[in-house]
């Protein structure tokens, strides 16, 4: 039976490359075992962690097989979650030779 994956999250877009290329060709581009990866995409095991050197293979074989970015999907949605706190900083190009 298959995982219930919450929307939104890591394992989902990997679950997404996985049904878009497979786990076989998701191994191949990064040189991880399938069992690697599944573990990257199973919500209930923690300790297995994907690179995001990893992740960018990954996605870049799915852009080139289907066209589809679940990666970039999920790093967009994640970073709409980010509250950013504490002082703002002003930065400014200083003039050659300053």
């Amino acid at each position: 039976m298959t995982k219930v994956r919450m929307a939104g999250t890591l394992e989902e877009a990997l679950d997404r490359c996985a049904g878009s290329i497979g786990y076989a060709a998701m191994a191949l581009v990064t040189g991880k075992s399938e069992s690697h990866l599944r573990g990257c995409a199973d919500p209930d095991q923690d300790g297995k962690n994907l690179t995001a050197y990893d992740a960018m293979l990954i996605e870049r074989e799915v852009i080139r097989e289907c066209g589809e970015r679940p990666i970039t999907e999920w790093l967009t949605k994640r970073g709409d979650l980010i509250e950013w706190q504490g002082p703002r900083v002003s930065i400014q190009d200083s003039p050659p030779g300053a």
